[in-house]
């Protein structure tokens, strides 16, 4: 028999070392091994990696000769009907698709789906793969719309399998091409995306990631981004070329390239925007400025200057329409208290006079509307008063309950625009303050009620009442779905949401799924008797949403339907409100829980029985955590288990890659990979804390010996050192728990905190001591 395995490593590493002139000699050479062992069923093995690799060099007379023996070898091994035969089958019948012979790669399509529907269960990761093939023979043939079809089935199967991230992003990016056909290039823009997400975290460079970068070209070529498609095109080009070299595949995408007008032939009227705070920077500078320095000489350092509150120019949203009411030049002088009461009415004639200097002869930027609530937004105001107004507290909202009050409308209006000057610094000390958002609870609340919102509007109201026909009703369901969309959008920025009409021109340049603009827009002006399509969407835009809120460590699980999460936010609320002693008690019940649950090789450990040291143990160390860390390590701690894992288990399989090198070559694949950057800053964080380990057993030798060893270089047998220990436990967090965790580390170093130190000295007074010298000196 063939050892087939030596031929997998030969080929994986003629591809990792871009040598693909060397490959056909390679299958040659094989090929040769199979028959002179008479083996053919690896000569099938090896066929099927020559139809590949010659489809992906666009040979494909070569590619259809291998396919037809590779089936003409299994006939006559009596195969038909088996999954090897299909998958066979699926090879060729891509390979025929790529040649452009669709009625014999329907043919073999046709036949695969008949053996997977006898031979395996309805939600297969086969029947995804199958899938994603049909829809590109659907692509040739121009029936973008049943390609679209196929590979929303696929998709759901490759989200319903676990380990098939590339998978589902290989379906992403065709998903998206054929969504752009259709002209559905807000779902197009989402789907594409998360392919490009997850093929850079998965380290991919290939066709596939390079058609998900074409994708997102073509959308911003249609919506008349020249600069960015001609940038996508060319990183897209390159990427191909260093994957396969210059083949059909590039030549299609250089031909995009090359078809992009000049950025010049594109004439339309432009709209230009922001034009209101440049016109009132302007003012300032050229009026306000010397006028407050020449007049009110011993104030000057104690005004603050600036354009901020209500208005679209204080977002920078205004545009042409913008000046058919309260337009034109005018900036703010905010006052203390006591200056206010001695200077503002003469400040306020100054201001006056200054501003009819400016606007004098300028009829273009006077305003055709003014009141008297549009002169509140201009001229000299009271800071208290300006606060007050926006956000219902003199100095902004100072405790949990005053942001619960507050108007998040009036929270935006606080922190947008532009402060010119502000010598004193306190208008800014109380903007700043606004600026950091909501305190992590409150905003914990107000994402969760808008999540449960959406899930019920959106994955759940909608399509019963439009299955009713009871149309005005859906409208009114997908109007409140959008709107707590993106109410969500802003809460998942840190940034607060601003009037209902700016709400959706203000996602645009936030940096967490502003992506998702077009998919709503897609929503708000499709059919509303298209329920299909607007279900569809609803899909994409509440998965992409609940794919952020984990990301950011929010929430953990496995369900897509948003109102199933209220128990964790219920929970995560729960924590909010312990003090740090109680969460770093109730850590140590999580872990202890989930330690209870690890199986050891050599049976059941004796600490597994001992609660009194552990609790002792682990909460020495929570007890100098903050309570943002604790929170979301119980997070997610809890979220880990939901999806059936054990982060105790992960934490000492990690470990034994030093402790029990052979044993772990046993284990690794069944442990959460920890990629590169993740080890490099685990390695660092390591290098500190080991330090701090030397540093205590030079101070406290009696207590060392008590300890672990220190380094790695001292493991043995059961024996871990704190050096390893530590790194198996950092492996373990998630990236956003292990940022968290790095900067604590760093603000200790800065503050020249020894961490070892002060985790041990919790440990000894919960052995009743009264510090480390007390317990050192009475250590025998």
């Amino acid at each position: 028999m063939v050892e087939l395995q030596l031929f997998f490593n030969e080929l994986s590493k003629l591809y990792n070392l871009n040598e693909l002139e060397k490959v056909p000699a390679l299958f040659s050479e094989w090929l040769g091994f199979c028959d002179a062992e008479n083996d053919k069923g690896s000569r099938v093995t090896v066929l099927n990696e020559m139809m590949g690799f010659y489809r992906e060099k666009s040979m494909h007379e070569k590619a259809i000769e291998c396919a037809e023996e590779a089936t003409k070898i299994m006939k006559d091994l009596k195969m038909e009907g088996t999954e090897p035969y299909a998958m066979t089958l699926l090879n060729a019948a891509t390979v025929y698709r790529a040649a452009g012979k669709y009625e014999e790669s329907a043919a073999r399509y046709a036949e695969v789906f008949q053996i997977f529907d006898i031979i395996l269960q309805p939600g297969d990761f086969r029947f995804a793969e199958v899938c994603n093939n049909v829809s590109l023979l659907y692509q040739e043939l121009g029936r973008f719309d049943k390609a679209v079809n196929a590979l929303e089935r696929a998709l759901s199967i490759c989200r319903d399998t676990p380990h098939k991230e590339f998978e589902t992003a290989v379906t992403l990016a065709n998903l998206g091409n054929c969504e752009i056909m259709v002209g559905e290039l807000g779902a197009a823009k989402v789907d594409l995306t998360e392919a490009v997400e997850i093929f850079t975290d998965e380290g991919a460079s290939d066709t596939h990631h390079a058609a998900a970068i074409t994708g997102l070209a073509d959308i911003d070529l249609k919506m008349g981004d020249y600069e960015k498609a001609r940038d996508g095109y060319k990183y897209a080009m390159d990427m191909i070329e260093g994957y396969i070299g210059q083949n059909d595949d590039y030549r299609r995408v250089e031909e995009k390239y090359k078809s992009i007008p000049d950025i010049g032939s594109k004439v339309e009227k432009v709209v230009e925007q922001g034009y209101g705070m440049k016109l009132s920077k302007d003012f300032y500078e050229k009026y306000g400025r010397q006028m407050i320095e020449d007049k009110f000489p011993e104030y000057a350092g104690r005004i603050a200057v600036g354009k901020v509150g209500s208005g679209s120019e204080c977002f920078g949203f205004d545009d042409d329409l913008s000046r058919d009411h309260d337009f034109g030049p005018g900036f703010s002088m905010w006052l203390t208290d006591e200056d206010y009461g001695k200077i503002s009415e003469a400040l306020s004639k100054e201001y006056d006079k200054i501003l009819e200097e400016y606007i004098s002869g300028k009829e273009n930027i006077r305003s055709a509307y003014r009141n008297k609530k549009a002169e509140k937004r201009n001229g000299v105001r009271k800071i208290s008063d300006f606060y007050l107004e926006h956000t219902g507290y003199p100095e902004g909202p100072l405790s949990e309950r005053d942001y619960l009050s507050a108007e998040e409308t009036g929270l935006a209006a606080a922190v947008n625009g532009e402060v010119f000057r502000d010598d004193l610094g306190e208008f800014t000390a109380i903007r700043n303050r606004l600026k950091m958002h909501y305190p992590e609870y409150i905003r914990l609340l107000k994402v969760a009620e808008y999540t449960t919102m959406l899930g019920r509007e959106a994955q759940y109201n909608f399509e019963r009442v439009s299955n009713r026909g009871d149309y005005t009703a859906a409208a009114l369901m997908r109007d409140s779905a959008v709107r707590d969309a993106l109410h969500l959008i802003y809460l998942l920025n840190d940034t607060y949401a601003p009037h209902e009409k700016w709400l959706r021109r203000g996602i645009e340049d936030l940096p967490h799924i502003s992506y998702v603009g077009g998919l709503i827009d897609d929503i708000e002006l499709s059919d509303i008797r298209d329920k299909d399509k607007i279900v569809r969407y609803f899909e994409k835009l509440t998965f992409t949403i609940l794919r952020e809120i984990k990301d950011q460590g929010i929430v953990w699980g496995n369900s897509t339907f948003l109102p199933d999460y209220a128990g964790n936010f219920e929970r995560k609320a729960g924590l909010y409100t312990m003090s740090i002693e109680k969460l770093a008690e109730e850590v140590a019940k999580v872990e202890f829980r989930a330690f209870n649950d690890v199986n050891n090789e050599g049976g059941r450990a004796s600490c597994q029985n001992n609660w009194p040291t552990f609790r002792i143990m682990r909460m020495s160390q929570y007890l100098t955590w903050t309570k943002e860390m604790l929170i979301q390590y119980i997070t997610d701690f809890e979220g880990v288990i939901s999806e059936g894992r054990n982060m105790i288990t992960e934490k000492y399989g990690y470990m034994m890659e030093t402790t029990a090198p052979e044993e772990f070559k046993r284990i690794k694949d069944k442990l959460p990979p920890v990629p590169e950057r993740k080890r490099n800053l685990v390695k660092e964080l390591t290098k500190i804390e080991t330090a701090w380990m030397e540093e205590f057993a030079g101070k406290y030798p009696k207590l060392s010996k008590n300890a672990r060893v220190i380094h790695t270089t001292e493991d043995a047998g059961f024996e871990t050192s704190s050096e390893t220990y530590q790194r198996g436990e950092l492996y373990s967090y998630s990236d956003k728990m292990l940022v968290m965790y790095g900067r604590f580390i760093t603000e200790l170093c800065k503050n020249n905190i020894n961490l070892t130190l002060k985790i041990m000295e919790n440990t000894v007074k919960m052995y009743g001591y009264k510090d480390l010298d007390d317990a050192e000196e009475k250590m025998n």
